[in-house]
């Protein structure tokens, strides 16, 4: 999947998925402590699970898509020229 994505802008989602993992789990640890406190223990797991039906439908919606094509370059045309 990460094949997809274009080589000039593929370091910065490499940096990118930690950040958004790291942003994430700052933001969830006090509410699953929160909801442990005031709802018992049962509550998290039906939270991750909620938590895991969101993203699994995100990467199916995700993977659905159709790919757009690109045209292909024949051998005798010349690639575009560059600004320097």
């Amino acid at each position: 999947m990460i094949d997809m994505i274009p080589s000039d802008v593929r370091n910065g989602v490499y940096s990118l998925i930690p950040t958004i993992s790291g942003i994430m789990t700052v933001i969830c640890l006090p509410l699953f402590g929160s909801l442990v406190e005031a709802q018992g223990m049962i509550s998290v797991p039906i939270g991750l699970l909620v938590i895991d039906l969101v993203a699994a439908s995100l990467l199916y919606l995700a993977l659905s898509r159709v790919i757009p094509s690109y045209p292909v370059m024949q051998q005798n045309q010349e690639q575009p020229k560059m600004a320097v």
